[in-house]
């Protein structure tokens, strides 16, 4: 993040929507990614990230409501239907039991692992990462490696192709601090939307 930007950070309300929305969901909001985690905290927060998004074509799906704060995954609803529909991507679902169902009912299921990895019954369903978006190759590299043994980090761990997942890296960092910079002018998340 350049300093200009930290530094207009610094003045901003961390407890709107719109702020956490363009530090959290940034990539999600420039269309360059299909979907992204959206923690708030009870109340207030709930009901403005509804009204932020409403009529932008960002989907909301609530994962969890653990411990006083709801997390949501924020979605491009035909981008998400389109990954989860890539042979591969189905394939792997389906060894977790996503087999022959719709979006709805594959968001039901997550959300139902992702609340009882939450409330520490459960192992971390790591199927998330296809909700997410991300590359197949790296979920499984995630999965088959425990997290470790990894090529880079930066909005996911990486095990394949490396330089190419840090120019998406930055073209998210970018995102981050255009969004960043909107919202400090006075501007709503759903304007940004409608750019």
């Amino acid at each position: 993040m350049s300093k200009e930007t930290f530094q207009l950070l610094q003045r901003m309300d961390m407890a709107k929507v719109d702020v956490q929305l363009a530090l959290q969901c940034a990539p999600v909001l420039a269309g360059l990614k299909v979907s992204n985690l959206f923690t708030v905290i009870y109340g207030e927060q709930e009901m403005d990230l509804h009204k932020a998004l409403a009529g932008t074509g960002i989907s909301v799906s609530l994962l969890s409501d653990w411990n006083r704060r709801y997390t949501y995954l924020l979605f491009r609803r035909e981008l998400l239907i389109e990954y989860l529909r890539c042979p591969a991507v189905k394939e792997q679902l389906q060894a977790y039991g996503y087999d022959g169902m719709e979006l709805d009912e594959q968001l039901t299921l997550l959300r139902e692992r992702y609340q009882r990895y939450q409330e520490r019954k459960e192992e971390f369903p790591h199927e998330l990462g296809y909700f997410l978006g991300y590359p197949l190759e790296d979920v499984v590299g995630f999965i088959r490696h425990n997290g470790e043994n990894y090529k880079c980090m930066g909005y996911w761990k990486v095990y394949s192709r490396p330089t190419e997942k840090q120019q998406i890296f930055a073209a998210y960092d970018k995102a981050k601090e255009e969004a960043i910079r909107f919202v400090s002018a006075g501007n709503r998340i759903a304007n940004l939307l409608a750019v």
